[in-house]
């Protein structure tokens, strides 16, 4: 039976691209009036760098209106999902991944001591903004193997280091089974890493996974059963994985039972993230679909990426921006009428 059943999940908004206060205070009462209980704020290292006192202002506003805070890595060394840039990775290509023909990518490896360093830096503004959980969102290498090209990351030589330690060799250069191992390792461990850090700060963790169009859920839930993880989830953004409208009903059901599943037997509530940008024209009522599925099949906790649809970002809004949005309301307002 899923955890949730009978219950109503917890829904939530991520919010960004606004870091004036006073309209923030309007946005996020509007997410708060829609029956979210929780906002999702990215924080860069542009915030972290620039904006960490706005940081706590914005997070401050949104606990007067009752929604809890948590923020994500946005983008942080390029290793985590989000659309900002690196400071770290300008200044800092010596750390960056390398890919199995030697070529720099632009994202930093989670081996090297730099972004341990950034890591450590980013949890201690979290801790200090008020925010309560940390979303480690869309955990990635640069480069993802893929049979055309047989390409994959990462081979910087801290990894090469690791490698040759563990399995007694070097790391080859072609893609097989001990270095498909070895990268889902390496991901694991950093994300292992991430939550006992956040956890020392006295901050609660997510963990989301970047759909990839595989099957495997291997280490799943030891990554759920993590103290500390409050959350674990996945983003199976539908329309941006190339799914046609039949086949959503399938796939997002899917995503559910394996997050049902990963998370049974632990203190970590399943997560599901709802695409609400680059929407097509027409698909709109697939967004009311996709939270009745999860609704219906134990997701015990709701997103949706983004406040407004993602229309601040040309590159990702739909193509009816204010459709979209009403439609996410629509369905948020289904959800808390009625029970699981």
């Amino acid at each position: 039976m899923p955890k949730s059943h009978g219950a109503r999940p917890k829904l939530g908004v991520a919010y960004f691209g606004n870091r004036y206060v006073g309209h923030a205070r309007s946005d996020l009462g509007e997410i708060a009036d829609m029956g979210a209980s929780y906002v999702v704020h990215t924080m860069s290292e542009a915030d972290l760098r620039w904006n960490p006192s706005t940081m706590r202002d914005l997070i401050a506003v949104g606990t007067e209106l009752g929604l809890t805070a948590w923020v994500t890595p946005w983008a942080l060394g390029g290793v985590f999902g989000g659309e900002a840039p690196s400071y770290a990775v300008m200044e800092h290509p010596e750390a960056c991944q390398r890919d199995n023909r030697g070529n720099h990518l632009p994202a930093l490896c989670p081996r090297q001591p730099v972004f341990r360093q950034l890591i450590r830096e980013w949890l201690d503004a979290a801790a200090e903004s008020g925010a309560e959980v940390c979303q480690w969102d869309e955990p990635h290498f640069a480069r993802q193997w893929d049979e055309d090209s047989g390409g994959w990351a990462c081979r910087c030589l801290a990894c090469q280091e690791a490698f040759r330690e563990a399995a007694h060799r070097d790391l080859p250069h072609d893609w097989d089974k001990e270095v498909a191992e070895f990268v889902h390792r390496s991901l694991a461990e950093t994300v292992r890493w991430c939550v006992a850090e956040a956890g020392q700060r006295g901050l609660g963790s997510s963990i989301v996974l970047l759909p990839d169009g595989t099957d495997d859920a291997t280490g799943w839930h030891e990554l759920a059963a993590l103290p500390g993880v409050r959350y674990f989830g996945g983003t199976p953004y539908w329309v941006f994985g190339g799914y046609p409208p039949e086949d959503v009903p399938q796939y997002l059901a899917s995503w559910c039972a394996r997050l049902v599943e990963a998370t049974t037997g632990t203190l970590a509530k399943p997560l599901g993230w709802i695409q609400a940008f680059s929407i097509p024209a027409g698909r709109e009522s697939e967004i009311r679909q996709g939270v009745d599925i999860m609704r219906t099949s134990g997701i015990s906790s709701i997103a949706v990426w983004a406040y407004r649809a993602c229309s601040a970002m040309s590159a990702l809004a739909p193509d009816s921006p204010d459709l979209v949005w009403a439609t996410v309301k629509e369905a948020f307002a289904s959800t808390r009428t009625r029970q699981a």
